[in-house]
């Protein structure tokens, strides 16, 4: 039995929608291997903005995505697809479940030749997450996982850390957007941690912290996609996660507040986000 069919075999034992785990698994893989013969043939085909969108995100995706219907009848939430799914689902956050995909995340520096960049798929009941995998273009590795079973890079099971705030690192990015007073909120808020880093990919930080390299996650106004299957393998890792609906005229239906990471620091009880 090879690695990829131990995993496998593994993932078959969850108690959590074992059938879903192994899908995601086949998923990822056939995605590493799009991206392992088309990662140095790509286009750039638009950068508005803070936004950069490539011909290899949408490739990836939607081979996923055909994966993924030929074997689920759950709908898939992608990021490149997202404003189509919203006009047949607009109350998404109600679906029963949910795939929810990003082919490419930390695609700018993927787009400069820069890690990390990691792909990543969860599925979410009732609007929770409750599955997820990643996989790390840069130690080329899987972290995988699901909520009452465990999680793993690869065969290797993981776990959150347990420390306290004032010597936690924290995962996040800087808010773009934010007045002078929500910039003042958020240094005072971040300034509580020992150290701070910034990846500039959300699925990298959560996964960081996920097995234990990091110790809490802090974002406001993040998609959905960049974060849910980290938020999964972090309830999978024994951490806690509180996740709110990002509020405001300018904010997509798909953005949210998200705290998470080891129970030590008790994040859950705090009030911002």
């Amino acid at each position: 039995m090879n690695h990829s069919n131990s995993i496998l075999h593994l993932a078959k034992q969850s108690p959590t929608n074992p059938q879903e785990l192994a899908l995601a698994l086949e998923a990822t893989q056939l995605a590493v291997d799009y991206y392992t013969h088309h990662s140095g043939n790509f286009q750039i085909l638009s950068q508005e903005k803070k936004d950069i969108k490539i011909s290899l995100d949408i490739e990836i995706e939607q081979l996923v995505i055909n994966f993924l219907k030929a074997r689920s009848p759950f709908p898939i939430l992608g990021e490149e697809t997202a404003q189509d799914f919203l006009t047949t689902n607009p109350d998404y956050h109600t679906l029963p479940f949910l795939w929810v995909l990003d082919p490419i995340d930390g695609t700018y520096n993927f787009s400069r030749n820069l890690f990390p960049h990691a792909f990543s798929l969860a599925l979410l009941k009732d609007g929770n997450p409750i599955l997820g995998v990643i996989y790390d273009f840069n130690s080329k590795s899987t972290l995988w996982g699901a909520v009452g079973f465990g999680s793993f890079r690869g065969m290797t099971p993981i776990a959150v850390s347990s420390c306290e705030l004032s010597q936690a690192v924290l995962c996040t990015g800087f808010p773009n957007g934010f007045s002078e007073e929500e910039l003042a909120a958020w240094y005072k808020e971040v300034n509580q941690f020992k150290k701070v880093r910034m990846f500039g990919s959300a699925t990298y930080s959560t996964m960081l912290v996920a097995e234990g390299k990091a110790d809490c996650y802090l974002e406001r106004s993040i998609n959905i996609w960049d974060v849910a299957a980290g938020l999964a393998l972090i309830l999978a890792s024994g951490g806690e996660v509180k996740i709110s609906k990002a509020l405001g005229a300018k904010k997509s239906p798909f953005q949210l507040n998200v705290r998470a990471g080891a129970k030590s620091l008790n994040l859950i009880h705090q009030t911002s986000p």
